[in-house]
C-alpha cells in the first residue's frame, strides 16, 4: 500500500507539537525528580509516614499491650516500618502505640521503641533560637551543625575530653563562665553537643535501666543537645553533677539568675515539666541569642 502523503506545511506542523510536549514532559519530570527538603523545625510525629525502629532486635505485639503475645518477626535498628499511631489517651505520648499491617497481620510497636522518618533538610544550619525540638517535633537523625567548635578545656569538668557547641553559643559561654570566675562561681561544662547516634545509645541505656516510660533521656531526634546549642553544666563537686541538687547550690543558682545576659536559658523547669514531659533538669540549658533573649 503506497505511504499517505502529508503535506510539508502539516508536517512541520506536526514536529513542532512534538517538540513541545517533549520539553513540557523533560521539565516536569526534572521538576517531580527534584528531592523536597522537610523542615525540622515544624515537622511533626502525625505527619510522616515511616518510624524508623531503634533497638538493634525487638519484636512487635499482637495487641497494643507489653504483655500481648509477640509476632513470629523480627525488627533490626533503622528499618522503616509505615506505621500509625495509635493513641492511649491524652498527654501519654510515651505510652502510646504505632500499628501496621505486615503479611495481612495487625502489629503493633511502643511507640518509645521507634522515631518517626525526617527527610534532610537543605544543607545548612538551622537558624539559633528558631529551631523546635521537642517529644513532638524532631529533628533528621543526619543533622549537624556545621559550624561546631571546642570549649576551652579548662572550662570541661573531664579534662581529657572534647565538648563542641555551635560557635557563637561557644563564645557566649566563654563570657558567661568568665563572669561567674569573677564572682568566685566555678562552672564546669559536662557535656554539650551530641549526635543522634550518642543520643540513640544513652535513651536505649536508660530504657533498658528504667523501662520505656522513662522521662530523663530524650530519643535521638528529639535532643536539644543535636543543636549544638544546649550543653548541661555543673559545679566542682561530683556529688551535685547532673543531679537535682544542682539546683540548691551556689552554682545553681547563679546559673538560673545570670543565663539568661548571656542567652543562654534552663529548658526544663519544674514550672514546664508538665508540658515538656521531662523532669527538671537545674543544669542544661540551651542558647537562644542574645536578640532573642532581649525580646523576652
Amino acid at each position: 500500500m503506497a505511504a499517505a502523503h502529508v503535506p510539508r506545511k502539516a508536517l512541520s506542523h506536526l514536529r513542532f507539537r512534538f517538540l513541545l510536549t517533549l520539553i513540557a514532559f523533560s521539565l516536569n519530570f526534572a521538576l517531580s525528580d527534584q528531592p523536597r527538603a522537610a523542615d525540622p523545625s515544624t515537622a511533626s510525629l502525625r505527619e510522616t509516614g515511616g518510624w524508623i525502629v531503634l533497638p538493634d532486635r525487638v519484636q512487635p505485639r499482637l495487641a497494643p499491650s507489653l504483655g500481648a503475645q509477640k509476632a513470629s518477626c523480627f525488627l533490626s535498628y533503622k528499618a522503616i516500618i509505615p506505621a500509625k499511631r495509635l493513641e492511649a489517651g491524652p498527654h501519654s505520648s510515651r505510652q502510646d502505640w504505632l500499628t501496621w499491617e505486615h503479611d495481612a497481620t495487625r502489629l503493633y510497636l511502643p511507640i518509645a521503641q521507634a522515631v518517626p522518618e525526617v527527610l534532610p533538610q537543605a544543607p545548612g544550619n538551622l537558624p539559633i533560637g528558631h529551631e523546635r525540638v521537642d517529644l513532638e517535633h524532631p529533628l533528621p537523625l543526619c543533622y549537624e551543625p556545621r559550624d561546631l567548635r571546642p570549649i576551652d578545656r579548662k572550662w570541661i569538668y573531664v579534662k581529657d575530653r572534647e565538648i563542641k557547641m555551635r560557635s557563637e553559643a561557644v563564645r557566649y559561654a566563654h563570657r558567661m563562665f568568665e563572669a561567674a570566675k569573677a564572682e568566685k562561681i566555678h562552672l564546669r561544662v559536662v557535656s554539650g553537643y551530641r549526635p543522634a547516634k550518642t543520643q540513640r545509645w544513652l535513651y536505649l541505656r536508660k530504657v533498658e535501666e528504667d523501662g520505656l516510660g522513662q522521662k530523663i533521656v530524650a530519643k535521638p531526634g528529639h535532643s536539644e543537645h543535636q543543636l549544638g546549642t544546649a550543653m548541661d553544666v555543673s559545679g566542682l563537686d561530683p556529688k551535685t553533677v547532673l543531679k537535682p541538687l544542682f539546683a540548691e547550690t551556689k552554682e545553681g543558682v547563679w546559673v538560673r539568675e545570670n543565663a539568661t545576659r548571656y542567652g543562654f536559658r534552663l529548658t526544663y523547669t519544674p514550672e514546664n515539666s508538665g508540658k515538656t514531659h521531662y523532669i527538671p533538669e537545674p543544669w542544661h540549658l540551651r542558647y537562644i541569642g542574645m536578640a532573642l533573649e532581649k525580646d523576652r
